[in-house]
Parts: structure tokens; C-alpha cells; sequence
């Protein structure tokens, strides 16, 4: 049964580190997942009002399994600043490498996308695969006390069931080369999965793009960022409080608080509303499209 949602999605906090031997690139992790502070070129806005867009390049902290070049080490101050910063760099997956990770949510390209995390339980399914359109899903991590974020994704109409062990359509809406190479092509080799290694039967969401925004109140998915060109390269993922609804303890479950939400589409407009306020008050931009990175194969 459908739900419309605003989900908590806690997940790994630690930055990845470029390869030992090189210390300039990132080879594909087959480790547990990661964060990096990644620059891309995109589009983005100044707040979650209706400012107009603008294009630039910028760095963000995100999720990205595949392979990748250390732009530059940075002089972090504490463990919540960056230490480097990752260029994604697009790529087949090594068909000699067992256990490659999945880049879930994936935020580059004409869409968000979010395909398979924690949408089993062990064998049994869990409400992630069930989400109305219009929900919302915080990405983020716990430091100490505090949630911090790094993505949040807007469900939208746009959805394929797909199972990890057909095919998948070459080209459609949702699914491109990006998210074949990166994310569906290592859950169908069964690398990354929370069943032991079962097929499962998933749901790939497409998230709600800028030029869309004004068919969910005017929500749109974004990654928080910072400009490359304004001579301060780092940020802190910022926090977010919002009382009785995001739990800054939490590090694993995910929390769906649809009990509060009752099906009430403007609750949920305001809570992105005031997760976007945050953001911006951080002194940090709602970056809406990031460009692809550029492919070269290992």
C-alpha cells in the first residue's frame, strides 16, 4: 500500500579517501559505503522560493561508489570539513572486481534517482518501495547529536519496478547510462545487497527536477553546495532540526513519520520548506541539476 512520506534516510558519514598508492584517484569502492565532497558543473538556486536559476560550478557532498580523481587535498580542521576533493569520474564497472558498491541515491543527470537502499528488510520488503509521489527523502548522517544532510530527493510520478535479475530497458526516463553503470549493473552481479545475495524486486524513483517544481508545491530534489570559484573550497554538511520529526540519533533506520504527515501534502510542502531555509541559512545553495560526469573507462 502507497504512502505519501517525509523519510530520515541516515546513512555512512565517513569521507572515502583516494587510492593509497596513487593518492590522486579513486578506485571503485568495494568497501562499505562513503561520502565524497565532489565538484560538479549544474544548476542551482539561492532558496527554495521561486529565485531564478543559475549555472556554475560547484562542490557538494554526495555519494559516488565509482571511480574517481582527487582534485585537491584539503587542510580540514575537524572531521565534519572535507579532506578531499573528488572529480566522479564515469566508468564500467571491472568485470574482475566482486563486491563493487552502488551509488544510491544517484543525483547526476536530468534527474535524481533512487533504486534499491533499504527497500528490503533482510528478505522482506520495507515502505520505501511504497512512496507517493510528492513524499520527501532526507539523506544524511549523525555526528554526535546532530543530523546533518547531504541530499534530498523529491519522489515523483516517474517510477519503474525493475527486478536484479532481467534486463533493463537500454534507454527510457529513468533509466540512462549513468545509472546503468553505476548503480543497476552492480545490483544485478548481486554485489551489493541486503537479502545475502537474493534477486530482488525494486522500485527506481525519479526525483522532481526544478522545472517541475510547481506540481508539488514547489518542492524540487537538491544537494546542498557551495560555489568552486568563491576561494573557499569545504563546507560542513549543515544541520537539520525539526522537532519531532527528524531524529538526530539516529544512525540506521529509516523514519517515515507518515503517522505525523497523515497524508497532509502542505505539512510535508512546509517541512521542505524549512529543511531548504536551513540550507540556505548555512550559507549554502540548493544545487538542483548536476551535469554528468565525464566517462572514461578504466
Amino acid at each position: 500500500m502507497s504512502m505519501l512520506a517525509f523519510v530520515q534516510f541516515p546513512h555512512p558519514k565517513d569521507e572515502a579517501k583516494p587510492d593509497r598508492k596513487t593518492r590522486s584517484t579513486y578506485d571503485w569502492n568495494c568497501g562499505k559505503h562513503h561520502r565524497r565532497f565532489m565538484q560538479a558543473s549544474g544548476a542551482y538556486t539561492t532558496s527554495g522560493d521561486s529565485s531564478e536559476s543559475q549555472s556554475g560550478e560547484f562542490c557538494f557532498w554526495g555519494e559516488w561508489e565509482g571511480h574517481g580523481r582527487c582534485v585537491e587535498q584539503l587542510n580540514s580542521q575537524d572531521r565534519e570539513s572535507p579532506n578531499y576533493l573528488c572529480k566522479p569520474i564515469l566508468s564500467r564497472p571491472p568485470k574482475d572486481r566482486t563486491g563493487l558498491q552502488n551509488t544510491d541515491p544517484l543525483v547526476f543527470g536530468e534527474r535524481f534517482r533512487y533504486s534499491n537502499c533499504r527497500q528490503y528488510s533482510g528478505k522482506c520488503q520495507t515502505q520505501l518501495r511504497n512512496l507517493e509521489p510528492g513524499s520527501v527523502i532526507l539523506y544524511g548522517s549523525t555526528f554526535v547529536d546532530r543530523f546533518v544532510l547531504d541530499t534530498v530527493f523529491v519522489v515523483s510520478d516517474k517510477r519503474q519496478p525493475w527486478r536484479t535479475n532481467r534486463e533493463f530497458p537500454r534507454n527510457n526516463e529513468l533509466i540512462d547510462d549513468i545509472l546503468r553503470d553505476t548503480t543497476l549493473k552492480p545490483l544485478q552481479n548481486k554485489t551489493c545487497s541486503d537479502t545475502g545475495g537474493d534477486y530482488q524486486d525494486l522500485v527506481i524513483y525519479g526525483g522532481v527536477t526544478y522545472a517541475e517544481r510547481e506540481n508539488y508545491g514547489g518542492m524540487f530534489s537538491f544537494v546542498p553546495a557551495q560555489l568552486c570559484s568563491n576561494g573557499t573550497i569545504g563546507f560542513k554538511r549543515p544541520t537539520i532540526q525539526l522537532d519531532g520529526i527528524v531524529n538526530p540519533e539516529s544512525t540506521r533506520a529509516a523514519r517515515y513519520n507518515k503517522d505525523v504527515i497523515r497524508g497532509d501534502k502542505e505539512k510535508i510542502h512546509q517541512l521542505w520548506r524549512e529543511v531548504a531555509d536551513q540550507v540556505v541559512t548555512s550559507d549554502l545553495l540548493l544545487a538542483h541539476f548536476l551535469s554528468p560526469p565525464e566517462r572514461k573507462d578504466l
